[in-house]
């Protein structure tokens, strides 16, 4: 994939996050827009309905859009880990700190089950991430155990408190003011996609270990 269609995939992805969240919007509104005309005077029906049939046209080309999504969507299948942390780093994550990012994969990993453009998107979002608040260190890690194969990538910036760990992947929970809340909710969204985990915790050296999960192809 190229620079440009690499670029335009990614704007897709964030698009699909963006668009769920708006939907959930809508149907709040469209629940209390439905309360509101059984308690609202007649003079103000009109209005009410009007704002209900317009919300209702949004929330139904919302769903047109997220079902096109899934139906362009590949299964998963076997991939190398390990090679697409690499594609993630030379894709230019690391570009303004070319040394900042130290790996440590493991030579004996099995293959992972999951889509590789995917994969890669997700390595560079979290990479990039971790770059923005600790511009200096980061450590990105293979591994695998039980019928898993694992990504590790730890930054050394300032630490999250565990109630905002908690919301860490939620696009409007920023919990470090560097980082990019719709992206790593995009991670979030393409893991649970391939079946896999996705999940922050507290470094031991400070900063936020981000861990992702993905079963082992066969």
């Amino acid at each position: 994939m190229n620079d440009r269609n690499a670029l335009l995939a990614d704007v897709g992805e964030l698009a699909g996050t963006v668009a769920h969240e708006f939907n959930n919007f809508l149907n709040t509104l469209l629940l209390h827009i439905a309360v509101l005309e059984h308690r609202s005077p007649d003079a103000e029906q009109r209005e009410l309905k009007d704002i209900r049939r317009q919300a209702s046209a949004m929330a139904a080309l919302i769903k047109q859009f997220q079902h096109y999504r899934r139906s362009q969507r590949f299964a998963p299948a076997p991939v190398d880990l390990n090679a697409i942390v690499r594609t993630a780093i030379e894709r230019g994550v690391a570009e303004e700190s070319p040394h900042a990012v130290a790996l440590a994969l493991a030579p004996d990993l099995p293959a992972a089950l999951g889509i590789k453009d995917d994969l890669v998107r997700v390595s560079v979002f979290l990479v990039r991430n971790a770059l923005r608040v600790s511009p200096s260190r980061v450590a990105v890690s293979t591994s695998h155990v039980a019928g898993l194969v694992i990504l590790h990538i730890a930054d050394f910036g300032p630490s999250v408190p565990a109630e905002s760990l908690y919301h860490f992947f939620e696009p409007q929970g920023k919990s470090r003011e560097a980082a990019n809340g719709l992206e790593l909710a995009t991670c979030h969204s393409i893991v649970r996609r391939m079946g896999g985990k996705i999940s922050a915790e507290s470094g031991a050296e400070g900063g936020v270990v981000l861990t992702v999960q993905l079963p082992a192809a066969g």
